[in-house]
């Protein structure tokens, strides 16, 4: 009876360490798994700074390096800043132009790049024809974009009469002073020296709505219309504000269908405004279909409305 007693408490025994054996093996996993996850946790854990860095684009090419935006805006935006306009005043000097096909316009254009000394890996890769004549450009890289757009010999090379169409980012001032006059070069050279900004840069400064029209004539600040030439300048505006006078003010892109002023030429239909009445009644109602936001996180801060 005794051995029975004996072999029964070893077997229990036995079995009892067997258990207590697969619960510390069962604590030790849960707790490598809980560590694992912590380590994980830490490593994607984005803080609140790192996040302010990394939705605040401080290049005009920010937004490509931002995974939120949509692949499809990426592509959209690169190309825009990899696009370059030429006009021809009066027609183009080469009639030969008109009847060539897009891979001989680009051969020439490249043949043409080669002669001012570009760099060897700016090319031009593709190209459409607009109706009025006028030929966009679309380079290998932005850098090369900026290279021919900025290079002056390039236009006469390729054609005598060719002129570059820039691309204007127009924005919205909020309440700049009424003493200052957007038809001045001398203020408007001073904004642009105050915010150290590459002359003629700004341009296209107008008042939204005539000082004539004014309900107030002792109004002291207003809403001011104008363009950029370079998404950089731009998007500092609208990043940091623009200092005018001595008084920074609030920037942010425009999104207009349609700027109809009163005092242009009457139009009979409207191209984008479905209501005639709103376009026409008074000026103030010209922002009244207008979208003025300013930056929006994961975006680009200026989106070009030229498609």
């Amino acid at each position: 009876m005794e051995l029975r007693l004996q072999g029964a408490a070893k077997l229990l025994s036995e079995e009892l360490t067997e258990v207590v054996q697969e619960i510390g093996n069962g604590f030790k996993t849960a707790a490598t798994q809980v560590n694992n996850m912590m380590v994980s946790l830490e490593k994607t854990t984005t803080s609140y700074r790192d996040v302010l860095t990394k939705n605040t684009p401080t290049q005009a090419t920010a937004f490509v390096k931002n995974s939120t935006v949509d692949p499809r805006t990426q592509a959209r935006e690169g190309i825009w800043l990899r696009q370059i306009l030429l006009d021809f005043e009066g027609g183009p000097a080469n009639p030969e132009l008109h009847t060539m096909t897009n891979p001989g316009i680009i051969t020439l254009t490249n043949n043409a790049l080669q002669e001012i000394d570009c760099p060897e890996e700016y090319k031009i890769v593709g190209i459409t024809k607009l109706r009025k004549g006028s030929l966009l450009f679309e380079a290998n890289c932005t850098d090369a974009a900026k290279w021919i757009s900025m290079d002056n010999k390039f236009m006469s090379t390729f054609d005598s009469s060719a002129i570059l169409r820039r691309r204007q980012y127009p924005v919205i001032i909020h309440f700049a002073p009424t003493t200052f006059d957007p038809t001045s070069v001398f203020e408007i050279d001073q904004v642009e020296e105050d915010n150290n900004i590459e002359r003629r840069q700004l341009s296209g400064t107008r008042w939204i709505k005539p000082i004539e029209r004014r309900q107030n004539p002792d109004q002291k600040v207003a809403y001011l219309s104008a363009k950029f030439s370079m998404p950089e300048a731009v998007n500092t505006a609208i990043g940091h504000g623009l200092l005018v006078g001595e008084t920074w003010l609030t920037v942010v892109k425009s999104m207009c269908k349609l700027i109809w002023r009163r005092d242009a030429a009457p139009v009979e239909r409207p191209t984008r405004l479905k209501d005639a009445k709103a376009a026409t009644t008074t000026a103030s109602l010209l922002v009244r279909r207008a979208m003025l936001s300013g930056i929006r996180a994961a975006q680009p801060l200026w989106r070009s409305a030229h498609k």
